[in-house]
């Protein structure tokens, strides 16, 4: 069987629209049409790769979350939950699998400050119609909350905390690329801000910056190439982390963009005087610095590029 035809296969058989397809892994409809009608005789790695990543290997029963972009829930197949309150409650839990989820926060993510006065009646409903999805052992309910019993090695979170420690422990470039290779887009993005800006989600978030930051430390000198679009991407996504950006602003020097370096200087230090008021840090200062010298930093460079010192 061809790659087209898997994808394909694999797609219908986990009840997914290709545009539901798009949303859930970041790849756009009209790249899916085309590696699913063969019009694509080799199509990029990263989108295949973000493609299985939602669909998973067919064959296995047991209960996998992914919350490292639009949330994806499978069981042989990504499980069709449309009801947002019920994702809700799924992605609240799979932010902290095998730990009990109070009362009290599951009532605050669903309904906020304001919750109507049948709200116990209504959770017990959707606990209820969730476990319908999930497997009737999937979520627990205890006297203080709910806990959703899943494998730590079925959650991509868990995946990425031990790929990115030992990424960090052992500065293999593969284990890096692993573990950054685990998210499709912020935590939960197609779910509510109260689950977006949620302290786990953001601590994940912080988790993928320091990662990459990492992985940029290791990339000097002349390996930056496997690092910036991981920069690139998170760039975008956090437009005032100076750390981030000056890693972005050396890496792209470091790869002979002069140019595309000295402008992601300018746009970052208009950004943060337009948008916070602020001057740029020392980090953006001393990358600024080392690109107009022309400077490429050494491997003995650790102290004064490492992240102890930025």
């Amino acid at each position: 069987m061809t790659e087209h035809d898997a994808l394909r296969d694999q797609r219908k058989s986990s009840g997914l629209t290709q545009s539901e397809l798009s949303r859930l892994s970041g790849v756009s409809v009209r790249t899916i049409r085309h590696i699913e009608s063969g019009h694509v005789a080799r199509p990029r790695h990263e989108s295949v790769r973000r493609l299985f990543a939602v669909l998973g290997p067919p064959a296995t029963r047991a209960l996998s979350v992914d919350v490292l972009g639009p949330l994806v829930v499978r069981r042989g197949g990504v499980l069709p939950i449309s009801s947002p309150q019920q994702r809700a409650l799924a992605g609240l839990l799979a932010l902290q699998p095998n730990r009990i989820v109070s009362h009290a926060e599951t009532v605050d993510v669903l309904w906020g400050h304001t919750p109507p006065a049948t709200h116990r009646e209504l959770l017990y409903a959707i606990v209820s119609r969730l476990r319908r999805h999930l497997g009737d052992t999937a979520i627990e309910t205890t006297g203080s909350g709910y806990r959703l019993n899943v494998e730590p090695d079925r959650v991509d979170l868990c995946r990425f905390a031990e790929q990115s420690a030992r990424a960090q422990e052992g500065g293999d470039p593969q284990a890096f690329t692993e573990a950054l290779g685990l998210w499709r887009g912020p935590v939960l993005a197609d779910l509510p801000e109260a689950l977006r800006r949620h302290p786990r989600a953001l601590s994940l978030q912080q988790q993928r910056i320091e990662t990459a930051v990492a992985f940029a430390d290791r990339a000097f000198p002349g390996r930056a190439a496997a690092v910036l679009p991981w920069l690139a991407e998170l760039a975008e996504i956090e437009p005032w982390h100076e750390e981030l950006h000056a890693r972005l602003i050396l890496l792209l020097a470091d790869t002979g963009r002069q140019a595309d370096s000295i402008f992601a200087y300018q746009r970052i230090r208009d950004r943060l005087d337009r948008d916070l008021g602020l001057l740029p840090g020392p980090a953006l200062k001393r990358a600024h610095e080392s690109v107009l010298r022309q400077e490429v930093p050494r491997a003995d460079d650790a102290d004064r590029y490492g992240t102890g010192r930025w």
